[in-house]
């Protein structure tokens, strides 16, 4: 099994790490410290995350690019991930769960109305026009 090059030109953005101070007990402190890990493998994860997104379709469009969105592949940038897990606080778990069945419902409600996803993906037909023939 081949490695993937690092390369020394991805820079590492990472967002901040700290306590999540909660209405609970404890705060919620970082499972993982970035100091700890040796650059060279992190550099090596960057690269391997963002090129598994970019072969798996997790972009998006990039504001800065004006036409981005308008042609096909141009202005796309990686969706934002977390590359190292995070604790976060058990509340907002609960929350999750308890909101879960109400999107999983809805998504359903939304996969059985035919009328509304041809209404609502029809608008978005010419700019996936390798797809077109399946919205039309």
């Amino acid at each position: 099994m081949t490695q993937s090059p690092s390369s020394p030109f991805l820079p590492i953005k990472c967002g901040r790490v700290e306590e999540i101070n909660t209405e609970e007990e404890n705060p919620t402190k970082p499972m993982s410290d970035l100091h700890g890990i040796d650059p060279e493998l992190l550099q090596r994860m960057v690269y391997d995350a963002l090129v598994w997104s970019s072969l798996h379709g997790l972009v998006v469009g990039d504001r800065n690019v004006q036409r981005s969105g308008k042609v096909p592949g141009v202005g796309m940038v990686h969706a934002p991930f977390a590359l190292l897990p995070m604790s976060f606080p058990e509340s907002h778990w609960r929350q999750a769960c308890e909101l879960a069945p109400i999107f999983n419902e809805l998504v359903d409600r939304v996969s059985l109305d035919g009328e509304f996803l041809q209404n609502s993906l029809s608008r978005f037909s010419l700019l996936l026009s390798p797809c077109a023939f399946v919205l039309v």
